[in-house]
């Protein structure tokens, strides 16, 4: 849907963002998605579309029917 689609280009946007973070030490090799509900459907979506996620905890995944 048009929504889902937001969220996740937003949830791309974050994982961007930190990417470019300078001043601080993250080791990206460990970066984890977290989402609930509607949160955790965003969530599948993004690490399918973003090879940067490593991990993904979805916690009573609600997703409307199709």
């Amino acid at each position: 849907t048009g929504l889902e689609e937001t969220r996740v280009n937003d949830l791309k946007a974050v994982v961007e963002f930190i990417k470019e973070l300078k001043d601080v030490n993250l080791d990206l090799s460990k970066l984890t998605a977290f989402g609930y509900s509607t949160g955790a459907l965003s969530i599948l979506d993004l690490a399918r579309q973003c090879k940067d996620i490593r991990k993904v905890i979805a916690i009573d995944l609600y997703a409307m029917p199709l």
